[in-house]
């Protein structure tokens, strides 16, 4: 069973790929592209609540859990390496924050 619950997790993590990616490619979300973004976050959302329920599924603790626990966190780097050369889109909030810091 964990065997076949790893190799799910993985199938997870590689189709999460594309929400990440399509919105990667799409890059500005405003004005117009805000239509993109969310059935790429639902796509997302859906995705890992598929692997939390696999995660709760399994039955003891120790199952392969730090491999489990790897290959997640692993997918989390892979993640947020991706999307790390975007510019935030969604919010001019950053900007407002380093502007107020110069003033001050």
């Amino acid at each position: 069973m964990p065997d076949r619950s790893k190799i799910a997790l993985v199938g997870i993590g590689i189709l999460s790929f594309v929400p990440y990616a399509g919105a990667l490619v799409q890059g500005q979300f405003r004005p117009g592209g805000i239509l993109v973004f969310f059935p790429a976050f639902f796509a997302a959302f859906v995705l890992y609540i598929l692997a939390v329920l696999l995660i709760l599924r399994l039955k003891s603790p120790e199952s392969g859990s730090r491999q489990m626990l790897a290959i997640i966190f692993g997918f989390a780097l892979v993640f947020n390496a991706l999307l790390l050369p975007m510019r935030p889109t969604l919010s001019d909030d950053l900007y407002r924050y380093v502007w107020d810091g110069r003033v001050q």
